[in-house]
């Protein structure tokens, strides 16, 4: 940390009245505007989203809860027509937007009081300073006033003042909230380079809270709340750094933050091929921030990370600013088609880079005490052809009235945040508990070209209700994975092996169900518990409604379960999942347990001619694969 800390009190600003300075200047104005032209699937919609814009009455933006988040859209939006195009139109159109924040009551959110600043807060002041700075010009001296008043009033100031005191919870934290407010408050007061007098306290108190976080960054480069708040905590870190690099002719460079150097891996690992990711804890099904992907690609000069940027382009202004279209994207063939982020206990693993017929299998273990985590220790996730089939319920709304992030009861009542919502294992109906003595550990990855294989301890997690639980996955790219629960439990507790997925099922044929996702299947073969001995098959559909903070609706928690009708207390579940398109199901697989012993158990898995066999040693705790000719 000290490193970028000394070369920030070192920097000597250029205490001079230029604007525009933040992501651009004056000077790379006709590079921008000539840039359009080759960029045009970005810019179009950008414009055509401005051009409504200008359409679109204003009278819905004056409610700061409801309001807030359109309207700072279309702020900066506008703003950026404008400084592309020169029509003041759009400037003007931004003057009203700026006007009727300028009258909100307060800027934290109601849900976040008795604080003085809060994530929206810093939203708000980054944004107004950004249009300071691109509109400058235009402003009339009152106009300046109005807005520096408000952006210092309402966050910088305020801002200063709690990070030196460490006066709210936030100043001590190292996840996104830290981050955010820190990053976006350091570019709100970058904005005023000129006469800002605190302006190095405050950059420092920004760089600290910044550097605090991603100090905490997996070492693989992975983000343990998630791909959603990996893009919005750790991406307004590096919108900080791309913003302080440049005010600072380069002097002040947190690109050099070992972290930020690897950590562009998560987006390009978690990806998935229907334009999502893998999205585990609070995360919407939704692409790795392209626009940041793409500001990490440009500033390290990475080839895969640019490919990656083109499996799903920026639409927003700044995928258009940071977006470098010399950097060609190159597949990431020289990269193993599976990873483990370590620090965080999540793997993934993929059938190809850039198939269309992708197969992605993920695994989630580490902490159920990060925040916005799920109580989801040891649960999976696998999507093919852009369908998710064993799939994760993500993010449900927030609910802030109700305790949604009380993590002491309220929270889990959400199917989507407990156990019940995920791939793994209850044990008489009850999940796994919340804490930092509640966690899980991959003991066990090897990825190589035909097949991954993975192994995790969650026996922690469930708070004494489980004497074992190692669960060993492998995944023969790009046909079938094969998952092999070690467990020890009291005598008559019965466990339940949950499988959500996306569609619906069905039995085709003897022990054999299948998803069916549109046009996308997935057989499952159960093997153990030998349905022969006994089981217990549960196809199961909740309906949870409530009103949350911002919405209303009806979420759903489809899932089948499994269960030894007499439990032995040493109970194993052993499960092959084969996904295929239904135009081209490819050979028959079947599957079954030919060894079986307490140090091992073999799986023969035939597929037409092929037979490989899958050995899970259960006292190494290892996986053995033999993939047939």
């Amino acid at each position: 940390m000290s490193e970028f800390l000394d070369a920030l009190r070192e920097w000597t600003p250029e205490r001079t009245e230029a604007h525009p300075r933040l992501y651009f200047g004056k000077d790379d104005l006709p590079a921008l505007r000539e840039k359009v032209k080759r960029c045009v699937n970005i810019w179009n919609p950008i414009l055509e989203r401005c051009m409504g814009h200008l359409k679109t009455a204003l009278t819905d933006l004056s409610d700061f809860k409801t309001g807030r988040t359109k309207a700072l859209k279309l702020l900066e939006e506008m703003a950026f027509a404008y400084v592309i195009t020169g029509e003041t139109k759009f400037a003007d159109r931004t003057k009203q937007v700026v006007n009727i924040i300028l009258k909100w009551d307060d800027w934290v959110m109601a849900e976040h009081k008795p604080l003085r600043v809060d994530l929206a807060a810093s939203g708000v002041a980054r944004r107004l300073a950004t249009v300071y700075d691109w509109l400058y010009d235009l402003l009339k001296p009152e106009e300046r006033t109005a807005l520096r008043t408000a952006i210092f009033g309402r966050g910088i100031d305020p801002f200063l003042e709690i990070s030196k005191a460490r006066s709210e919870w936030w100043t001590q934290a190292t996840h996104n909230w830290r981050s955010v407010i820190c990053g976006e408050m350091g570019i709100a007061a970058l904005c005023f380079i000129e006469d800002y007098e605190d302006l190095i306290p405050c950059l420092e108190q920004s760089m600290e809270g910044i550097l605090a976080v991603l100090d905490r960054g997996d070492a693989d480069g992975g983000w343990d709340e998630g791909v959603g708040y990996w893009a919005y905590g750790v991406g307004e870190a590096v919108r900080f750094a791309d913003v302080m690099a440049r005010c600072s002719g380069g002097e002040v460079d947190l690109f050099g933050h070992e972290y930020l150097g690897m950590t562009a891996d998560f987006g390009l690992y978690c990806g998935t091929p229907d334009g999502g990711c893998y999205n585990f804890s609070d995360c919407r099904n939704q692409r790795p921030n392209p626009a940041i992907m793409a500001r990490m690609a440009s500033y390290y000069q990475s080839s895969t990370w640019q490919w990656a940027v083109s499996q799903g382009p920026p639409d927003d202004i700044y995928g258009f600013i940071w977006y470098n279209p010399d950097l060609e994207g190159q597949l990431p063939d020289d990269m193993p088609l599976g990873k483990l982020f370590t620090g965080i206990g999540v793997t993934a693993s993929r059938s190809g880079w850039a198939d269309d017929k992708q197969v992605f299998f993920g695994l989630k273990s580490g902490r159920t005490a990060a925040n916005h985590s799920h109580l989801d220790i040891n649960s999976f996730m696998l999507s093919a052809r852009g369908r998710q089939l064993a799939a994760e319920l993500g993010i449900w709304p927030y609910d802030h009235a109700h305790g949604f992030f009380d993590t002491q009861g309220p929270r889990w009542e959400y199917d989507a945040n407990n156990t019940i919502g995920h791939n793994t294992l209850l044990v008489n109906g009850q999940g796994q508990g919340y804490g930092p003595e509640h966690h899980g550990e991959v003991i066990h990855f090897e990825t190589t070209s035909k097949y991954d294989t993975v192994a995790s301890d969650g026996t922690r997690a469930y708070g004494g209700r489980l004497e074992r639980f190692i669960r060993y996955a492998a995944f023969v790219r790009p046909d079938y994975v094969v998952i092999c629960d070690d467990t020890a439990a009291g005598r008559h507790d019965r466990l339940s092996w949950l499988l959500h997925y996306e569609g619906s099922i069905e039995e085709t044929w003897d022990n054999v169900w299948t998803v069916k996702n549109e046009d996308v299947f997935m057989d499952i073969l159960f093997l153990r518990p030998d349905r022969s001995k006994g089981w217990v098959l549960n196809f199961s559909e909740a309906t949870t409604n409530y009103k949350a903070t911002y919405t209303e609706g009806s979420y759903v928690n489809r899932y089948v379960s499994l269960s030894p009708l007499h439990g032995t207390g040493n109970d194993r579940f052993v499960v092959a999942l084969r996904p295929y398109h239904v135009e081209e199901p490819g050979e028959e697989l079947t599957a079954e347990v030919v060894e079986e012993s307490d140090e091992a158990v073999t799986v023969l898995i035939t597929l037409g001619r092929r037979k490989d066999r899958i050995t899970f040693h259960l006292k190494d705790r290892t996986i053995n694969v033999g993939v047939g000719g």
